[in-house]
């Protein structure tokens, strides 16, 4: 980026203070750092949250599983035995 600025600035005439160009290039490259930083921070963060989702609805799936088996199992309905297994968890 520095030696297109540079170049720029040459081609259209104008004077620049090699100095505060110098100063705005490193904030400019710091800046890119930063931003590159977060980008990779909210990568990170999103493939934890996905994580954490797939886990959350697996282990959702197998309680349902497990509910509908039980259920059949004593020959009622999923609702009705879930109803009751809350009931005996507030026992």
């Amino acid at each position: 980026m520095a030696t297109t600025l540079r170049e720029l600035l040459i081609k259209i005439g104008v004077d620049a203070d090699t100095q505060k160009l110098a100063k705005f290039e490193k904030s400019v490259e710091r800046a890119k750092h930063s931003l590159t930083a977060i980008a990779k921070a909210a990568a990170f963060v999103g493939v934890a949250i996905g994580g954490a989702t797939a886990k959350i609805v697996t282990s959702y799936a197998t309680q349902a599983d497990a509910a509908a088996k039980n259920a059949r199992a004593v020959g009622i309905t999923t609702e009705a035995y879930q109803e009751l297994e809350y009931a005996a968890d507030q026992s």
